[in-house]
């Protein structure tokens, strides 16, 4: 990306990390003004796009092929990229969204985010089944691993898509069935935000300046739920390790 100039506030996706840092060097293609058509998004707000909303944007559109009119599961719903992968399913056009939490008390939160129906993630199926009235649901995007994804499998309509992102379950590696898959007209795809960024890092710089746009325009939440000092970043860390967090952590340098 080019045209920026000395001073102009701008967000950047780190594929080498260094956030934490006063000053840092960027690749521009991973590089975006906050200035654009809609506006100037707010800077605090910004800070909370670069990694999370990338990825939602590559989960629904790239891995999971969303098209209009689709119903979405989302796992992790109260995450930092369950929480954008929400907002961006409706500006894509998903009919219906739904979610599954850890726990109970994750729920409201979820559940303010435009949910139309929020789960504990533990024995999601049934209850989606009653509200989709058995069809289940076209792309079911998942970041747990393990059992959550096998069952996972279950929900798929037909041609339905199952997106792999991360593990947070720490579970130990599960295969799939390539039987299952063809006889039941279901799809795993996968999508790592590290590999896009080493083979197609253009495509992350166009997302998140779409997110930049989409914030200054007020049409999506960064969701940050908690802006801590540096000095507390293992407090950070602690919540997103033992998923108590909600949404979006900022560290602050001022």
């Amino acid at each position: 990306m080019s045209g920026l100039e000395v001073g102009e506030p701008i967000a950047a996706y780190l594929p080498a990390f260094g956030g934490y840092s006063e000053v840092v060097a960027a690749d521009t293609r991973f590089v975006r003004s906050l200035r654009n058509g809609a506006g100037e998004a707010d800077l605090a707000e910004a800070a909370g796009l670069p990694c999370v909303f990338p990825t939602a944007f590559g989960v629904l559109k790239d891995a999971g092929r969303l098209r209009k009119g689709e119903d979405v599961l989302i796992h992790s719903a109260a995450g930092g990229v369950g929480s954008a992968a929400a907002q961006l399913a409706r500006e894509l056009g998903a009919a219906r969204v739904y979610g599954t939490v850890g726990s109970v008390e994750k729920i409201p939160y979820a559940a303010a985010l435009g949910y139309d129906g929020v789960f504990l993630r533990e024995g999601f199926a049934e209850p989606l089944a009653a509200v989709t009235g058995g069809r289940g649901v076209d792309l079911v995007l998942d970041p747990v691993g393990g059992p959550i994804r096998e069952q996972s499998l279950t929900v798929l309509a037909p041609f339905g898509r199952l997106v792999a992102y991360g593990d947070l379950g720490r579970h130990e590696q599960w295969t799939a069935s390539v039987w299952d898959l063809w006889k039941g007209n279901r799809t795993i795809a996968g999508f790592n935000i590290g590999d896009l960024a080493r083979r197609a890092p253009e495509r992350i710089g166009d997302y998140l300046g779409e997110a930049l746009r989409l914030l200054a325009a007020g049409r999506i939440r960064p969701g940050v739920t908690r802006t801590l000092p540096l000095a507390e970043a293992a407090k950070a860390h602690h919540l997103l390790e033992t998923g108590t967090g909600r949404g979006k952590i900022l560290l602050s340098l001022t």
